[in-house]
């Protein structure tokens, strides 16, 4: 089994952390920019391959890993900000179909709109887009996809939401 996870780890560039547990069990957790690396060739997105993770086994902790890179969690709505449309599209599909979580897609910052950050201006080259999970569904996704949050804000207000529901 070692040996195994040595030359995965080899062959992903070294960015496998692995521990044993008591029960022998094996636990392999990737860095971000390996999972980055899986799901982009060329500077472009491997759709293929996002889809085997969110129909795969670890389908709600991918969901979640994501949210947590790009989304957020406010009082009202779980939300999801991206500039790439289809990626979007294909996790409102796997949310519908795999988790029975209904959601809806906008645009939040039209192209050539003018921002200021932090005392900078920055004008968005392309458009970003916001999937937004629906109220009546937020509770499903807290308890599929929010339970896995690693943000402790993010998993504080999915908390409330369980606690607390509508």
């Amino acid at each position: 089994m070692e040996s195994l996870v040595t030359r995965l780890s080899r062959k992903l560039g070294g960015g496998v952390n692995k521990s044993i547990h008591q029960e022998r069990l094996l636990d392999l957790t990737w860095c971000n920019s390996r999972v980055s690396r899986m799901i982009m060739f060329a500077h472009e997105v491997r759709y293929d391959q996002i889809d085997g993770f969110l129909n795969g086994r670890f389908s709600a902790d991918f969901v979640a890993g994501f949210w947590d890179a790009d989304g957020d969690v406010n009082r009202e709505h779980p939300r999801l900000h991206n500039t790439d449309l289809r990626l979007l599209q294909v996790f409102q599909l796997a949310l519908k179909n795999r988790f029975c979580v209904e959601s809806r897609i906008r645009v939040t910052t039209p192209a050539g709109s003018r921002r200021v950050i932090r005392g900078v201006e920055i004008v968005s080259r392309r458009p970003i887009y916001c999937l937004q999970v629906s109220r009546g569904s937020r509770v499903q996704w807290a308890q599929m996809i929010g339970v896995k949050l690693r943000n402790p804000r993010k998993f504080e207000a999915v908390d409330n939401w369980q606690q607390n529901p509508l």
